[in-house]
Formats: structure tokens, sequence, C-alpha cells
């Protein structure tokens, strides 16, 4: 059973990450940045703290909540 709840958190976990990205760059054009850096910068600290966040949270989830 484990391997299953494993594999469905790694599936999800890749799944919400291009839908992310996608947002990301709707979101980064809607802002509309005066400098191409700018946008880069805010297209890449936004996607890097979700993906740290989603990467992360099922561990902190563990050793937070979980109790056996």
């Amino acid at each position: 059973m484990p391997i299953i709840i494993n594999s469905l958190n790694g599936v999800s976990m890749t799944v919400l990450c291009d839908l992310y990205k996608r947002l990301c760059k709707y979101v980064v054009n809607w802002e509309n940045h005066r400098f191409n850096s700018e946008m880069q910068y805010s297209y890449i600290l936004k996607v890097f703290l979700f993906e740290f966040l989603i990467s992360y949270i099922s561990v902190v989830y563990a050793v937070l909540f979980k109790t056996d």
C-alpha cells in the first residue's frame, strides 16, 4: 500500500508543478514588468518556491502530524 501512495504523491507533484508553471507564466505576464530581467526573476522565484513547497510538504506532514 505505501508504494501506491508514494507513486500517487509523485504523480501529483509532477502534475501540480506543470500546472503551476503554466499559471506562473500567465501571472508574470499579467504583472506587466518593465524589464525582461524582472519578469524572469519573478517567474523563477515563483516556480522555485512552489516546487520547494510541494517537494517537502509531505516530509513536514510526516514529521509533524503523522503518529505511529
